[in-house]
């Protein structure tokens, strides 16, 4: 569902509706009826208890109700809500641990709302990590578009920490997640993963900073040394255009916006 007062609700009933045109598998919506009606009134909906080949077999939107606490009106946040959605991503994530679904799409969620309702973890994939059972510090977060992956280090974390935070090990671990994942979900043998520095033009030898000799080159060796095709450290003014898209698969980038951005 994501942020019932978001638009969450609509993305979902324009997926469903076009779920024949991009040959979509099955679907099911987890979330509150009432909001995904009020943004899509003329949807059909077929309320369930669980996921299985009847629940499935409908014209319908399958759904799996979770009341909100409070009125929704879209465009306007109320915390009151907050436990709602937590509840939906909990039951989403149940359902593909226990195999009854294939994958988890989380529609938008606002976690400023989700903080006043509550909620703890510093962002939804550590919140992922916590529900599988793993350490937060063990998530690691791939954003891919069909020309461009990347996958930040250091995560839900303000940047005046980053440089504090980030070191050798957790470089090393997400470059080997990476790595692997390349392999086994995408399909590519032999994965050409760069690594975006730190600091500007790479720290300049330690001119503007010492984090790519301490921590990112230490890291890119120890990968190395695994058999794993990584480049870098290299200066992200330059990483991130087409020419030099040509050059790798996946983009390891050291801060989230260095990422997202």
């Amino acid at each position: 569902m994501g942020e019932p007062a978001g638009i969450g609700p609509e993305l979902i009933g324009r997926i469903w509706a076009a779920r024949h045109i991009h040959k979509l598998p099955p679907l099911v919506y987890i979330g509150a009826i009432d909001a995904l009606k009020q943004a899509c009134p003329d949807i059909e909906i077929h309320e369930v208890d669980v996921v299985d080949d009847h629940a499935l077999d409908t014209d319908a939107l399958p759904a799996i109700n979770i009341p909100l606490a409070a009125p929704n009106i879209p465009g306007t946040l109320n915390p009151d809500n907050g436990g709602a959605v937590i509840s939906a991503i909990d039951k989403a994530v149940s359902l593909a641990l226990s195999g009854d679904a294939s994958a988890v799409v989380t529609a938008p969620i606002h976690k400023a709302a989700l903080y006043q309702a509550g909620f703890t973890a510093p962002g939804h994939t550590e919140y992922l990590a916590r529900l599988c059972g793993m350490p937060e510090t063990a998530s690691v977060m791939m954003l891919a578009a069909e020309d461009l992956r990347v996958v930040p280090v250091t995560v839900h974390i303000g940047l005046k920490e980053v440089a504090q935070t980030l070191t050798a090990d957790q470089i090393i671990h997400v470059g080997m997640t990476t790595h692997r994942d390349l392999q086994s979900r995408f399909g590519i043998e032999k994965p050409r993963i760069a690594a975006a520095a730190l600091n500007p033009h790479a720290g300049e030898d330690g001119a503007m900073g010492m984090e790519e000799a301490t921590h990112i080159t230490p890291a890119i060796w120890a990968l190395k040394d695994h058999g794993i095709h990584v480049d870098g450290p290299l200066p992200a003014d330059t990483l991130f255009h087409a020419e030099a898209r040509k050059n790798y698969d996946t983009v390891i980038c050291m801060y989230h916006d260095q990422a997202l951005i």
